[in-house]
């Protein structure tokens, strides 16, 4: 590959995955789902190729799913919520049961990288257990069936043009998403997308909070005297 069309997949990689300087946005998922604002839409089939300088190093074992909760319901004849509120992320996911990697073409340097595994969808008796592998860390995954997202914030240092998120799994692994960046950009991403990710998959989404009034505990009011009865009883 020339010099000229590593400087031209890098800037496409930069300008598809984000607005920032070194950021890598990616949304793990089905074709037909949704896809968060800002992120690159990677499902299943995104077998890595050079030209677009991201993807699967092999397709092997690898599926994707999706389930979206965004509606109230009723149970017992009365509103409720749904099982979870889902979002462009956690609507959907990539999931394998092979050894697998993800592929990414990023100039050398030190980066953080923010993975959030988790399904909507309820893969009743499921058992979750993983391990993520970068160059130089590791963290494993663990959880039982669906709603439950467990976020890994990790640092990595790239070498030879390409970082490779190995997924090895005990049982089978999932992925959410994938954000790759560097210290430069850190403050922002944590900002404007981390923070607002983590508030509508671990409490609610902005729309159903906007919908929701405080309700002040009532006042006890002042403690009753204690009688001579209540003395004896002790």
């Amino acid at each position: 590959m020339t010099t000229i069309r590593v400087i031209l997949t890098i800037a496409a990689l930069m300008i598809a995955g984000s607005a920032w300087s070194a950021t890598w946005f990616f949304d793990m998922g089905t074709a037909d789902s949704k896809v968060w604002e800002g992120a690159t839409q990677v499902t299943s089939a995104t077998l890595y190729s050079a030209d677009a300088g991201y993807g699967w190093e092999s397709l092997d074992g690898v599926s994707d799913q999706v389930r979206v909760w965004e509606e109230m319901g009723a149970r017992r004849g009365s509103p409720a919520p749904p099982d979870m509120w889902s979002n462009a992320i956690t609507e959907d996911t990539v999931l394998g049961t092979q050894d697998s990697r993800f592929l990414v073409d990023i100039p050398d340097g030190d980066y953080n990288v923010y993975l959030l595994a988790g399904t909507s969808d309820r893969n009743r008796y499921q058992y979750w257990d993983f391990d993520v592998s970068l160059p130089g860390a590791t963290a494993q995954v663990q959880a039982e069936g669906a709603f439950q997202y467990t976020p890994l914030r990790m640092r990595t240092t790239v070498t030879g043009g390409q970082l490779a998120v190995g997924l090895t799994p005990r049982s089978k692994w999932l992925v959410s998403c994938l954000i790759i960046y560097d210290d430069a950009d850190a403050a922002q991403v944590a900002g404007d997308i981390i923070a607002p990710l983590e508030e509508w998959t671990f409490f609610l989404p902005p729309a159903v909070q906007e919908e929701m009034t405080f309700q002040p505990m009532p006042d006890p009011g002042d403690e009753p005297p204690i009688t001579e009865e209540d003395v004896d009883r002790g």
